[in-house]
């Protein structure tokens, strides 16, 4: 995974609802259910950035104009 986020990333993880990650810089991320369950997720890569797909959702929901 990317050491900084960036909008202009395509590297995303799901979660569950009852997930909680904690982060912290030059260490792994970790994944736990509120219930205190650690689990593990694969990061997966969008066909889009996420900026692109902001974007085109913007796009779609103000018209067919320029953002």
């Amino acid at each position: 995974m990317s050491e900084n986020f960036s909008p202009d990333s395509n590297e995303v993880i799901y979660i569950d609802n009852d997930d909680i990650i904690t982060i912290e810089r030059g260490k792994s991320l970790i994944i736990k259910t509120i219930a205190d369950v650690e689990k593990t997720s694969e990061i997966r890569k969008l066909e889009m950035t996420l900026s692109q797909l902001e974007k085109k959702w913007l796009s779609a929901f103000y018209g067919k104009r320029d953002i």
